[in-house]
Formats: C-alpha cells, sequence, structure tokens
C-alpha cells in the first residue's frame, strides 16, 4: 500500500537484497523469522544513490526517523543530527538549532542536517555577527519589551522585542543567512 516498512543501506545494492535470499539468513529462529516476514510483506523497492557513505548513512538515519518503518524497530543509534531552522511564519524570523525533526513544519525553512556540530555552531556565530538575528525561544510578543536581551547588548540581535529594527530591515538579515546556508 506504498507504507515504508524497510531502510537500509548498502555499498553494493545486488549482495545486500541477495543475502535476504540466502538459507544462512533464515538459520536464526528470530532473525529468520523477521527476513521471511519481510520477504511476504515487501511489494516493491525503491533505492536512491548518493555520492559518499556519510550522506548515505544520514539519508538513512532521517528516512528511520521519519517514517519508523516495521522491520527497523532493532535500531539501536538513536542519534539525531541537529539541524538550523529558520521560523519564516513569524515578523521577526528566530534562527534556532532542533533535533532532526519528528515532523517539518512547511511554514519553517529548514538546513541541515550536519554532521559536525561544532562547525555548524561556529558557522552560527559568524553568522550572527555579520548579520544580527533573534535566537529568542518564544517569538517576538506584540507589545514592546521595556528592555532588550543580552544578546542586543552583545550586538548579536538588532533588537526586534524593542522594536528598535523594522520587520523590512531584519528580512534582509534573514535573507542574507537563507542565502549563505543555502550554498550561495
Amino acid at each position: 500500500d506504498g507504507t515504508v516498512i524497510y531502510v537500509g543501506k548498502a555499498k553494493d545494492l545486488f549482495h545486500r537484497v541477495n543475502s535476504y535470499f540466502q538459507l544462512k539468513s533464515f538459520e536464526d529462529s528470530e532473525y529468520g523469522a523477521k527476513i521471511r516476514k519481510l520477504i511476504e510483506t515487501a511489494a516493491d523497492l525503491e533505492f536512491i544513490i548518493m555520492n559518499t557513505e556519510k550522506e548515505a548513512f544520514i539519508l538513512e538515519n532521517e528516512l528511520i526517523k521519519k517514517h519508523y518503518p516495521r522491520f527497523n524497530s532493532d535500531l539501536k543509534d538513536d542519534r539525531y543530527y541537529p539541524s538550523i531552522v529558520i521560523h519564516t511564519d513569524e515578523t521577526y524570523p528566530r534562527v534556532s538549532v532542533i533535533q532532526s525533526p519528528k515532523y517539518y513544519d512547511p511554514k519553517k525553512t529548514y538546513y541541515g542536517p550536519y554532521t559536525n556540530i561544532g562547525m555548524m555552531r561556529k558557522t552560527l556565530r559568524l553568522l550572527r555577527t555579520l548579520f544580527p538575528f533573534c535566537s529568542c525561544p518564544s517569538p517576538v510578543p506584540d507589545k514592546v519589551a521595556k528592555r532588550a536581551c543580552l544578546n542586543y547588548q552583545l550586538k548579536q540581535c538588532p533588537g526586534p522585542c524593542t522594536k528598535k529594527v523594522t520587520p523590512e530591515q531584519y528580512a534582509a538579515n534573514i535573507e542574507a543567512i537563507k542565502s549563505i546556508l543555502g550554498g550561495k
């Protein structure tokens, strides 16, 4: 019915799929029963070719976390790779780091996932000095705050909560950040 039931990666797809049909795959009673059920249930095979093994691992991880395939229940790696999200659904879009979201919100813009967390954070720090942005945990309130946040005093935030920057000026910074994170 189009439901994803298993996600896996392989350097050689022919050998990977063929291994499920070898007699030794059915020797272990628990694993063999799982393989039999997988073979009986599968109706189609789709594949995506990646440039590197690292990219393949990240894609496999993301697809498993997105679809929760029935036959990947033994996944032991509970590691998530962070992404940068820009809350474009707000008047003053915030920039934040999230652990791979379960559900992507089309009103937000996502960049990542990133495997090198240190470099991702270093990039955000550099972007913040070039194009100050708001990263407060909640959206900028409609009413004007009495005092600007610490990031404003450090010149790392343009102060949208105190209305020291117009939405248009702030949007220019966000567009520059999107452009850089998008690879331009």
